[in-house]
């Protein structure tokens, strides 16, 4: 094997590690997937359901059921987003399902989430894995009472 050879060689899986680092490691943020709108046709925010859950009538509370706010929520094991190759994802639900019961709620840095209970909410998921998880956190943006 000549010189040459070996630098591509080495070279090259510097690159393809790298860019299997980069998708491993990366943090996109939460998508919620679309949000519906107001009644002016503007979009809703995420901050826009942080003061509909945590202000008025609407206030999510311990002991209420919670589902999706726009097309999907993601129930993750900690109370943080981590979307890289080992994420923190547990389940993904789909509105109108309901994720489940709110146990605990917490605040971490300017975000509010909920721990829920989903041992008596119906397994809509394709692996034998989600029998086994029952309960996880969501965050207070991409959810709403139901």
């Amino acid at each position: 094997m000549n010189k040459g050879f070996k630098y591509i060689l080495i070279s090259a899986s510097l690159v393809g590690l790298g860019v299997a680092s980069y998708f491993m490691f990366r943090n996109e943020g939460e998508d919620v997937g679309a949000n519906p709108e107001n009644e002016d046709g503007s979009p809703i925010t995420p901050q826009d359901v942080i003061i509909m859950n945590t202000q008025g009538g609407s206030t999510i509370q311990v002991g209420d059921t919670i589902a999706p706010f726009g097309e999907y929520a993601n129930v993750r094991s900690e109370m943080e987003v981590n979307d890289g190759w080992w994420n923190n994802r547990v389940r993904e639900v789909y509105s109108p399902n309901p994720i489940g019961v709110v146990t605990e709620v917490n605040t971490v840095g300017q975000y509010v989430w909920y721990r829920v209970d989903m041992s008596d909410m119906p397994i809509i998921g394709n692996t034998a894995w989600d029998i086994l998880i029952v309960d996880g956190y969501v965050r207070a943006d991409v959810v709403k009472k139901s």
